[in-house]
């Protein structure tokens, strides 16, 4: 096992790690206490990370093979949760590539634990010559006004990842709010944020919205996302959950990204209802 400069070194993924690369298209991650939930599980957004993580990876080098001097952007990430794992677990994340172009690449991406498979992934990357311009805007100093507040969490992966701020604004879920901060960076020096970040709070407050619909308990089936944008270093992100559905056994929670009413990231979530017949 040997560790990878550009997977164990700055930003969001070292902050939360650590990712090891195995090989070419293998990654691995020895669950620790900071990686779980409240129920000493692999939290879904260190899940969703890791597989960001990995193809996000992949696709760069095969890209970088192809044609020097370019790299490879999110377009979309279609993750399906299968089992959890315990602390202690040695996981381990296989990317495919489906089809690589000039422009796009494909992969599939499994993560598993032996022989248990945790979860399933599809994901799409742009290839291409980074454009440079000036960063976004950066929003409030201290967004501790007009209703925010820190979340509260027993999470030890949501607490390793603090601070994230919510808000009620008269409707039936909690808005949340975030500073893009060096340690939520990206590790490739682009200076935006990972997009494992933005997953892991749209898997918590996607949850809570679920619960609230449902009036039980729920986990995590599906998260589905599509990136138009970035959100720069020093940006204030929001993120507002919307209930789609509620249907006896499972829910349906949509959700957007914004920087200043700029949507950039957008998911799509499945949760089932546990304890539904």
């Amino acid at each position: 096992m040997y560790a990878d400069p550009i997977v164990a070194s700055g930003g969001f993924v070292a902050h939360v790690g650590p990712i090891e690369r195995l090989g070419s298209r293998a990654f691995g991650l020895v669950l620790e206490p900071h990686h779980l939930n409240f129920a000493g599980r692999f939290h879904g957004g260190m899940m969703l990370t890791l597989v960001r993580t990995a193809c996000g990876e992949v696709a760069r080098d095969e890209a970088l093979r192809a044609r020097s001097g370019v790299m490879a952007e999110l377009l979309s990430l279609d993750c399906s949760f299968v089992s959890a794992a315990l602390e202690g677990a040695q996981v381990r994340a296989e990317v495919d590539i489906t089809r690589l172009t000039r422009t796009v690449a494909f992969l599939s991406t499994r993560v598993h634990a032996g022989d248990q498979v945790l979860a399933t992934a599809s994901s799409s990357f742009k290839i291409g010559v980074r454009q440079g311009g000036a960063p976004g805007p950066a929003g409030p100093e201290e967004p501790t006004t007009e209703g925010w507040s820190p979340m509260v969490t027993r999470e030890p992966f949501a607490q390793r990842v603090a601070p994230v701020h919510e808000r009620q604004d008269g409707a039936a879920t909690k808005r949340a709010g975030f500073r893009v901060t060096p340690d939520r960076l990206d590790a490739h020096g682009r200076g935006v944020l990972h997009e494992g970040m933005s997953l892991f709070v749209a898997d918590v407050f996607c949850g809570r919205a679920a619960v609230a619909a449902s009036g039980s308990h729920c986990v995590t089936l599906g998260m589905q996302a599509r990136r138009f944008g970035d959100a720069p270093a020093g940006s204030w992100v929001e993120f507002e959950p919307r209930v789609r559905h509620v249907a006896p056994s499972v829910v349906f929670v949509d959700g957007s990204f914004t920087v200043q009413d700029r949507i950039w990231l957008e998911v799509s979530s499945v949760w089932k209802v546990l304890g539904a017949t």
